[in-house]
């Protein structure tokens, strides 16, 4: 064993979290024995734990700024496991931004009393590890450990409501597709193994691609079996029948965990393993990638049409990512072909720093008017524009970025990374992947204006919806970020762009 101890000290921001974890829970175990002495005194568990999120949240953003080149971790001799770059800084920061704003969501839903409340955040920050070190994983293995502990703890999480029926079998039903998909991605990482001749290591891996003819047929299948595990972190077509029941059952704020921070840690973490080991060989029409390309329009189309037919708000918006992570993959298509300049990744991770703020913001007014008018329905939600305006106005602003109108966030990440499809050249099927996606949005447009109509229309007798103040603060704060968006969007394009030139240099 070879640690590099000169670079660990950047795993400073998982440590810290890791670290933060156990406080919490130590703290949450001195509130039950001893009530009303000590930490849990001062600060609740509620509140402290948000609060140990934000110095790990402003230490990965500061190494995504600070122009980071291959800060390498060798955890085995010879070979990097781990790689700290502006790539995974910069995911980590999101990843983390959304994490803090899920657990001020959680305190409006199960109120001060919730019980449980130290697992429940511990939970939480653990997961969020697994989903950074699935960005910064550079091996196999470091990628399998890392993907089950961020899938182990989201079994638990959807499952965390022990009393609410759905939340049971949603989690039951994740965790059964989730071992399946596990034991798939790890027998291919084995493929793997073995027709790159007995390595794990991404750089090994792209060396091994480029002069073995994409590992031959052995090689071809394990890397169709990693990607179908990716795809069910992704919640994409195929391997998407998981997240109707799991956003359905679990609580609304794991709802939104699962959608943001689950998701982005699988962007990532593909992102990297095909630049680093596919890009390099200039595969792009492999017969994986034209998979591929089928399971990303087959997601859009899939997750759009069935979203028309929802009467559950929180069913379909999980439809509706279905659909936005069909988008997403456009990002990473354009840059397997030559002339797209490495915008396809920038678009990408402007695209996932615009969910996260919009589809946050979206699960945050779901989880106060689920819990004032006790319904996700979206007919209960009739006349809101007079019983909760803030929750009406703010859920507009969320609805109409997710379905891409200027000048909200969504509408500048699908123009970067359509405009990146086409930017990609003579490759014909980027261009029809662009207009596809287009059409797609449109087709959004109805069961997203749909709930609008519903929030502005409807009978002027039903009783007012009360929030709490720190709930109008958060959603009134992710509404200003996704219509001001265009704000952040030159910097986070600025550090995306240099993250994703140093994927070819």
């Amino acid at each position: 064993m070879n640690i590099d101890f000169g670079n660990i000290i950047l795993l400073a921001p998982v440590l810290y979290l890791i670290a933060g974890a156990i406080i919490v829970l130590l703290v949450g175990l001195w509130a039950e024995r001893r009530p009303g002495v000590g930490v849990d005194h001062y600060l609740p568990t509620q509140y402290l734990a948000p609060a140990l999120v934000i110095p790990a949240f402003l230490a990965l953003a500061g190494l995504a700024c600070l122009g980071l080149g291959d800060n390498k971790i060798f955890l085995v001799s010879g070979m990097p496991t781990l790689v700290i770059d502006r790539f995974s800084a910069l995911y980590g920061a999101v990843m983390l931004a959304a994490l803090f704003f899920v657990m001020v969501l959680s305190l409006n839903y199960f109120g001060e009393n919730q019980r449980h409340k130290a697992e429940y955040y511990s939970l939480m920050m653990l997961a969020s590890c697994g989903a950074v070190l699935m960005c910064m994983a550079t091996e196999l293995i470091t990628l399998y450990l890392a993907t089950e502990l961020l899938g182990l703890l989201c079994y638990a999480l959807t499952a965390f409501d022990k009393s609410n029926r759905r939340s049971a079998e949603g989690g039951l039903k994740y965790f059964l597709y989730g071992a399946c998909a596990s034991a798939v991605m790890l027998y291919g990482m084995s493929l793997v193994f073995g027709a790159a001749g007995g390595t794990t290591f991404y750089d090994a891996l792209a060396k091994a691609y480029a002069a073995g003819d994409g590992f031959g047929g052995a090689g071809f299948v394990g890397i169709f079996l990693i990607l179908a595990g990716f795809l069910f972190k992704l919640a994409a077509v195929p391997m998407h029948f998981w997240a109707p029941d799991a956003y359905e059952g679990a609580p609304a704020p794991v709802t939104s965990f699962l959608s943001v921070v689950s998701k982005a840690a699988g962007l990532g973490a593909v992102t990297r393993f095909l630049m680093w080991v596919i890009y390099p060989a200039n595969s792009a029409h492999t017969p994986w990638y034209w998979i591929l390309v089928v399971c990303c329009v087959l997601s859009m189309f899939y997750g759009n049409l069935t979203a028309l037919w929802q009467t559950s708000l929180k069913r379909m918006l999980a439809y509706s990512s279905i659909a936005q992570v069909g988008y997403m993959m456009i990002g990473i298509f354009a840059d397997m072909h030559a002339g797209s300049g490495m915008w396809g990744i920038r678009g990408l991770t402007l695209y996932v720093a615009a969910y996260a703020v919009m589809n946050t913001g979206a699960f945050a007014v779901v989880t106060a008017l689920a819990k004032g008018v006790g319904s996700d329905k979206i007919e209960d939600f009739k006349g809101m524009i007079k019983r909760c305006p803030v929750c009406a106005v703010t859920l507009t602003v969320f609805l109409l970025s997710l379905a891409g109108i200027p000048p909200t966030a969504g509408f500048f990440a699908k123009f970067m990374v359509f405009g990146a499809a086409v930017k990609a050249g003579a490759a014909w099927e980027m261009a029809t992947l662009a207009v596809l996606g287009v059409i797609n949005s449109v087709i959004s447009v109805y069961y997203y204006f749909n709930v609008i109509r519903v929030m502005f229309t409807g009978a002027d007798e039903k009783k007012a919806v009360e929030i709490s103040r720190g709930m109008v603060v958060t959603v009134t704060v992710l509404a200003a970020a996704a219509v001001l968006f265009i704000v952040f969007a030159s910097p986070i394009l600025s550090v995306a762009g240099d993250a994703a030139m140093g994927f070819i240099n």
